[in-house]
C-alpha cells in the first residue's frame, strides 16, 4: 500500500497481505491495512494498493493496482461508482460499487455491492462509512509474483 498518488509505479506496488496457507495471518494484515487506508483517506490523501479477488470484474481484476481518492462531498456519489467504505451490518471494509441511493428517515444511504451478475448486496453504507472513491486502475503484472 502506498500513501499519495503515482509514489510508486504499479509494476513494484506488491500486496503484503498475501500469505497462500496462513488464513489467520492473512485476515490480520488485510485488517491493518484497511485500518492504514481509512485513515490515510479520512487524512485527505490518496492511496494506492494492489486489489485481490475478482467481485469487482470488469473494472478491476485480482493484481491490479487500485488509485483511491478521498470522497469530498458524498452528494456527488452516484449509482455505478466504486467507494472504499465500511458497509453496514457487518462492519468490514470494501472497495465495492454503490447500487442504489436511498433515504431513510432523512438520512442518505448508499447500498454496497460487487459486479458479479448477478450482484451481491454486502450492505449499506451512511456518509460516515465512505471514505474514497475509485480514481484509477492500472493492470500492470507485478514486479514480484506474490500470487503463486
Amino acid at each position: 500500500m502506498i500513501s499519495e498518488a503515482h509514489r510508486v509505479h504499479p509494476a513494484y506496488e506488491i500486496d503484503w497481505t498475501v500469505h497462500p496457507g496462513d488464513e489467520a495471518r492473512e485476515e490480520r494484515d488485510r485488517q491493518a491495512r484497511n485500518c492504514m487506508i481509512k485513515d490515510l483517506l479520512t487524512s485527505s490523501r490518496s492511496v494506492q494498493y494492489r486489489s485481490t479477488g475478482n467481485s469487482l470484474k470488469p473494472v478491476v481484476y485480482s493484481g491490479d493496482v487500485t488509485m483511491w481518492e478521498p470522497v469530498t462531498d458524498h452528494s456527488t456519489l452516484v449509482v455505478g461508482e466504486i467507494v472504499w467504505c465500511l458497509v453496514q451490518p457487518t462492519q468490514r471494509y470494501y472497495g465495492h460499487a454503490i447500487h442504489s441511493i436511498g433515504d431513510y428517515y432523512g438520512k442518505t444511504f448508499w447500498q454496497i455491492g460487487n459486479l458479479k451478475d448477478p450482484p451481491h448486496m454486502n450492505g449499506w453504507c451512511y456518509a460516515e462509512h465512505i471514505y474514497g472513491v475509485l480514481m484509477e486502475v492500472s493492470g500492470v503484472q507485478p514486479a514480484i509474483d506474490a500470487y503463486k
